[in-house]
């Protein structure tokens, strides 16, 4: 064998390019879909494969995991929400909307590894375990609660209602991009 057809060992992280890093030895955080444009498909009978996927396409992919994470744990403040008074666009139940969508899209968005979250450098969503599917549920209805009804009173107290709306985005994005800094540090401090 000559020194050209030699196997040669794996490179190290530190000789990777800083893209192609994966730290998937972060507690509480799931890095390998934000550093890889491979998803699992499924064929249908039970046959399973991966396929190479666009930026459009890993955003149609991994919206819907997302969309369940996040309307699936938030039921209880969108019931007790929706069971309010109905005013109208700018109330409490339009408020509640947009922040759902925002936080819906800015969670894929991190899943997909397109923007950072806050304090962290590490790219990724949240994993999924048992006490972080409790402090999700927690933090997504707070959340949610927060953007429908203080929103709603901070346009009150301007009297321009359509304010509400855009409250109601910023409070949303502003959380999902705070989540993951929030899950890994409390998985740091549950493993310890």
């Amino acid at each position: 064998m000559t020194s050209d057809t030699a196997p040669r060992p794996p490179a190290s992280p530190e000789d990777r390019p800083p893209d192609a890093r994966r730290n998937n030895s972060v507690p509480g955080r799931k890095t390998r879909p934000a550093y890889s444009r491979r998803r699992r498909i499924w064929f249908g009978w039970g046959q399973t494969g991966s396929a190479e996927k666009t930026v459009f396409g890993l955003f149609l992919h991994d919206v819907p995991y997302v969309f369940l994470e996040v309307f699936g744990l938030s039921l209880p403040a969108s019931y007790y929400i929706l069971n309010t008074v109905f005013d109208g666009g700018f109330g409490a139940t339009g408020a509640a909307f947009v922040a759902w969508v925002t936080m819906t899209i800015v969670a894929t968005l991190i899943h997909m590894g397109l923007i950072r979250p806050l304090a962290t450098e590490t790219l990724g969503w949240v994993s999924i375990t048992p006490f972080l599917v409790g402090v999700r549920l927690v933090y997504y209805n707070l959340v949610l609660l927060v953007a429908a009804y203080a929103s709603v009173a901070l346009a009150t107290l301007v009297a321009y209602p359509p304010i509400s709306l855009v409250i109601a985005a910023l409070v949303g994005c502003v959380a999902m991009m705070a989540f993951p800094r929030l899950a890994e540090a409390v998985a740091r401090r549950r493993t310890r």
